[in-house]
C-alpha cells in the first residue's frame, strides 16, 4: 500500500474508532481500550471458559474478548448502553468479515419448557410489537426473518427479527438481530449478531455455529435441574423470547447508527479486529515516532500463542 493511501486509511479508521470517545477522553483512551482488548483476547482454536457455566470451543480465525475489556470495546465502537450480563465479544480475524457476536448470561434460574406448546409466530410478533410500544421504543418492528423455533432436545431458542428506525423512510433497508438463547440449570446464555437485512442469513449462520460450539459444564446443564433445591425463573418460555427480542431492539439503535456513519472508513481497511488493531497501533507508532514499540494486534497474539487470555483452571473442560 502506498504511503499516502496508507495514511488516508489509517486516519479514516482511527477517526471512526475514536469518534465516540475522543471528545471527552482523547485518542489515548481509545488506543488503550484496543491494547487492553488485544492483551486479554483468547485466540482460537482454544476452549474459552464462560463464567462457571460453560465452555466455548472457539475456532481458528476468531478471537474472544472477555469482560471488562469487552464492555469498554463496545463503548468505543459506539454502544454506550449498558450490557447487563455481558460475558464477552467474539470477533473474526478475517478483515473481510464485518460481524461481531455478543454473548450474555442471565442468571435468572431454570426456565421450564413445555415441548407440547405450539407457537404462533404471528402472535409472538404482535407481543413483541406491544412490548416495544410499552417501552416507548423508537424502532419499527418489521417482522421475523427467521420465525422463532424451540429445540427441546438441545434446550435452545432461535430467531431473527427485522426492524428499522422509527424515522426511517418507508421501505428503507431494515436491520436484523439474529439471536439464540441457550438454556441451562442456573440461567441462559444469549447470543446476538446485529446486521443489515441483506446479511441476515449470514448472521443467523454465525449465531447458530457459535451456539453449537457452547457446551454447559456437567452439573450446569438444563437436564441437571434439581426440583427440590434449584431456583426456577419466573415467566414462560415465550415471555423470555419476547423480552429478549425487545431488549435487543433497545440496545441495538446506537451501534447501528455508528456503523452507518462510519461504514466507508470501516470498509476501507477491513472490519476485522485484526486489521483495526494493527492500523491503530501503526498510527500510534507514527505519531510517537517509535516503530520498535506498540506491537500490532497480530504480532501480540502470535508472540503469546494460542492460549492468550486463557485463565481457566484445569478442572474447566468442555463437557463431552
Amino acid at each position: 500500500m502506498a504511503t499516502g493511501r496508507r495514511s488516508l486509511v489509517a486516519a479514516a479508521l482511527v477517526g471512526a474508532l475514536a469518534a465516540p470517545a475522543s471528545a471527552a477522553n482523547g485518542d489515548a483512551l481509545v488506543d488503550q481500550v484496543w491494547e487492553d482488548a488485544a492483551r486479554a483476547a483468547s485466540k482460537g482454536p482454544v476452549d474459552v471458559p464462560l463464567l462457571d457455566q460453560a465452555v466455548l470451543a472457539l475456532p481458528a480465525g476468531e478471537v474472544f474478548v472477555p469482560q471488562p475489556q469487552a464492555e469498554r470495546l463496545l463503548a468505543t465502537l459506539g454502544e454506550r448502553a449498558a450490557h447487563p450480563g455481558l460475558v464477552g465479544v467474539v470477533l473474526p480475524r478475517d478483515p473481510r468479515a464485518t460481524w461481531r457476536l455478543t454473548l450474555r448470561f442471565r442468571q435468572a434460574g431454570f426456565v421450564r419448557e413445555d415441548p407440547a406448546t405450539s407457537w404462533d409466530a404471528d402472535v409472538l410478533l404482535q407481543a413483541v410489537r406491544d412490548a416495544a410500544a410499552a417501552r416507548h421504543s423508537d424502532r419499527e418492528i418489521v417482522g421475523w426473518t427467521q420465525p422463532p423455533s424451540h429445540d427441546a432436545g438441545r434446550h435452545r431458542l432461535a430467531w431473527a427479527l427485522a426492524s428499522r428506525a422509527g424515522d426511517a423512510a418507508p421501505g428503507s433497508p431494515a436491520d436484523v438481530d439474529a439471536e439464540a438463547e441457550l438454556l441451562g440449570r442456573d440461567g441462559d446464555f444469549r447470543l446476538e449478531v446485529a446486521t443489515r437485512d441483506t446479511d441476515g442469513t449470514a448472521a443467523q449462520a454465525v449465531v447458530s455455529r457459535h451456539a453449537d460450539a457452547i457446551a454447559f459444564l456437567a452439573g450446569k446443564r438444563h437436564d441437571d435441574f434439581a426440583p427440590a433445591t434449584d431456583r426456577v425463573a419466573s415467566g414462560s418460555l415465550a415471555a423470555l423470547l419476547v423480552s429478549t427480542a425487545v431488549s435487543a431492539q433497545d440496545g441495538g439503535a446506537a451501534p447501528r447508527g455508528f456503523a452507518r456513519r462510519h461504514a466507508v472508513a470501516l470498509a476501507a481497511g477491513g472490519a476485522g479486529l485484526l486489521v483495526l488493531l494493527a492500523v491503530s497501533a501503526w498510527w500510534r507508532r507514527r505519531r510517537r515516532g517509535r516503530r520498535d514499540r506498540a506491537p500490532s494486534f497480530a504480532s501480540t497474539l502470535a508472540e503469546r500463542g494460542p492460549g492468550v487470555g486463557d485463565n481457566r483452571d484445569p478442572a474447566s473442560r468442555r463437557d463431552a
